[in-house]
């Protein structure tokens, strides 16, 4: 054979060999893409959409549709993904129970092989709840009729039926509607915990956003089937900046949301909570440190509180509460009882307007915004007995007080009490259903310890004595200033066995006779004794005017009228002084006595003309009117004898 065909014979064997190598190698390949499709085939996660299509139609009559396809995630841990999920209402209802852009299953390996969807776990993004009762009572998270033909399940989704179901949400949103009661609330921003066992027992645990307030919340309700039946115990904590809220009992949904039990709350500020539960409470003084606690029977549009105690700016008070929050503006209404109710957090006391005598700058009322429109944010009815009312250093008690709020307006009352010793009652309205605040106040006050009322309410520590005060008065401003400006009524003023301390009228009438007295002329060691006092006023644009001033002491008798400028803190009277000389004789001056000038420290002179520019020659021409040197000294005398006299006495 020759060379050439021995070579030939061997390029056949090689491309024979190199042929069989490639279709070795071909056949390889088909056969492990054969194997990777059965793989894929067997393993793809399809089936669990599926079985838990199936799952969810058998248990609850419900669809589940998965919009946007099933994934297998084999890191961080061997998980199913369905993406874009939702779970339809019960027939009859309209909407979606539940849907979520991303709902994770976590599966075994060997569930997976076997094609079994076994749920331990599910992890969802961006869920949103929406908890419903129709208008036919029936609620949504009930699990409708199966479709195997067996008794109605009655449990929640709960794809496992021997294990509990834990979900661990992110960015979850829940809504509650009853279309009963017209009643709605959402949580968004949700991250929580949940955990549904078999027997249908809850727990929640994580924070959520609740009106725009990030809050922590734990939750635990026993039994989801008797929540929606007789009720469930629960509890429920719920913490924010806004408020802190513990509640212990039972939980219900069969005729509108129920809770009954035990209830512990506290908010720094009245006013936040308001505003966080969608309300709004003008002004800014006081309303702070609030808390409140005791039995709560909550409904789907009302509260009540028994055997409740609510602090409030350092008060404490029991008794019962009643709030109906069905309305446009809710109402309160409260039977309560305290030992100290103080105003000072409220309004500021008389004694800080500038009112006492002894001021060594000239007072003012203060130009601080008032406002009352506060008391639009709700209407109520209020009965509270209290020991002791304080008010600055003013204090009376005990007192029953009564009060109803309405569109903006508090009408109170003070009766019954004890008021400086005598009895006495008030009204007082608040009016803030305008732009402007207005005031009105009714005082009738019999029996009164002069010394402490005169005091508390005027700043005068000079006058005392029993007294009676009858008032109606009115005003309205924007602020102090503007209410003393527009101050209007009456009042009728009344003291008897009294006395007038630091001030010897019968001295300072001597005096007058002969030169101008600046002042009241204090002196601690002196006093006048008053037999009887009274004088009626009449107010209008803040100036009280009277012409039936009547004082009556043993040394003297005086009448007289005038006026008294509220906003300027003046007056100007006119008195007829009639001296008592001590023998059944009388001595009067032929003129009257002027007081005039700020109410802490007036002048007083004679009605003489040109007085005060040319004294001199004034009380020249008042000797001339037949007041002699010798009758001044007789009343000086006489008067003195008897002041001494009385102050032995």
């Amino acid at each position: 054979m020759s060379q050439v065909g021995i070579s030939g014979i061997f390029d056949r064997v090689k491309r024979i060999g190199r042929l069989k190598r490639n279709y070795l190698l071909i056949a390889t390949l088909l056969s492990l893409l054969f194997f990777a499709l059965a793989i894929w085939a067997f393993m793809h996660p399809g089936f669990a959409a599926s079985q838990l299509q199936d799952y969810v139609m058998r248990k609850t009559g419900r669809s589940l549709i998965v919009n946007g396809g099933v994934s297998l995630q084999y890191l961080p841990q061997l998980s199913v993904r369905l993406n874009n999920v939702v779970v339809s209402n019960p027939d009859g209802m309209e909407g979606n129970f539940a849907q979520a852009d991303l709902v994770e299953l976590p599966i075994q390996l060997g569930d997976l092989l076997r094609r079994r969807l076994r749920i331990r776990d599910i992890r969802l993004t961006n869920p949103q709840f929406n908890l419903v009762v129709d208008g036919k009572n029936q609620s949504n998270w009930i699990a409708g009729k199966s479709t195997s033909g067996g008794k109605a399940n009655n449990a929640i989704l709960t794809p496992s039926l021997n294990e509990a179901l834990s979900m661990h949400v992110e960015g979850g949103t829940f809504s509650f509607t009853d279309e009963r009661h017209a009643v709605a609330f959402a949580i968004g921003n949700a991250t929580a915990d949940v955990t549904v066992t078999a027997e249908a027992e809850l727990s929640i645990s994580g924070t959520a956003s609740i009106n725009s307030e990030l809050s922590q919340i734990e939750v635990h309700v026993k039994s989801l089937q008797r929540m929606a039946a007789d009720g469930s115990p629960a509890d429920i904590n719920v913490k924010s900046a806004a408020m802190s809220v513990n509640f212990s009992g039972r939980l219900g949904t069969r005729i509108g949301p129920n809770l009954a039990g035990s209830l512990v709350a506290s908010a720094p500020s009245l006013r936040r909570l308001a505003k966080w539960l969608g309300t709004e409470i003008g002004g800014h003084a006081g309303l702070r440190d609030f808390a409140l606690s005791g039995a709560m029977d909550l409904a789907a549009d009302a509260l009540k509180l028994t055997k409740a105690s609510v602090t409030l700016d350092g008060m404490t008070a029991k008794g019962e509460l009643f709030v109906d929050y069905g309305r446009e503006t809710p109402r309160l209404t409260a039977s309560l009882a305290t030992d100290l109710l103080t105003l000072d957090p409220y309004f500021s006391s008389p004694q800080k307007s500038g009112t006492g005598t002894d001021q060594k700058v000239e007072p003012t009322w203060k130009i601080t915004a008032l406002n009352f429109a506060g008391l639009k944010g709700v209407n109520g009815a209020m009965a509270l007995s209290a020991r002791s009312v304080k008010w600055g250093e003013i204090e009376i008690g005990p007192v029953d007080i009564s009060s109803d709020l309405r569109d903006g307006v508090l009408e109170t009352r003070f009766q019954n009490g004890s008021l400086y010793g005598g009895a006495g009652s008030i009204k007082l309205v608040l009016d803030g259903s305008q732009e402007v605040s207005a005031l009105r106040m009714a005082v009738d006050g019999r029996g009164l310890k002069g010394e402490a009322f005169f005091k508390d309410f005027a700043g005068l520590d000079w006058l005392g004595g029993t007294t009676g005060l009858q008032a109606t008065l009115s005003a309205s401003g924007r602020n102090q200033r503007d209410m003393m400006s527009t101050l209007t009524g009456n009042f009728t003023l009344e003291v008897s066995n009294g006395e007038i301390r630091g001030v010897d009228i019968l001295d300072t009438v001597s005096k007058v006779s002969s030169a101008v007295v600046n002042g009241w002329g204090k002196d601690p060691r002196r006093l006048t004794a008053i037999d009887h006092a009274k004088a009626t006023f009449v107010i209008e644009d803040g100036v009280a005017k009277t012409s039936d001033i009547k004082v009556r002491s043993p040394l003297f008798e005086i009448t007289g009228g005038g006026e008294i400028d509220m906003l300027r803190r003046a007056l100007y009277f006119k008195f007829e002084p009639l001296l008592i000389t001590g023998d059944e004789m009388a001595a009067e001056l032929p003129v009257d006595i002027v007081v005039e000038g700020l109410w802490n420290k007036p002048r007083i002179y004679p009605d003489v003309d040109g007085v005060l520019q040319n004294p001199q020659a004034a009380y020249g021409v008042l000797r001339e009117l037949g007041v002699s040197e010798k009758t001044i000294r007789k009343i000086e005398n006489k008067g003195d004898k008897l002041l001494k006299k009385l102050r032995g006495n």
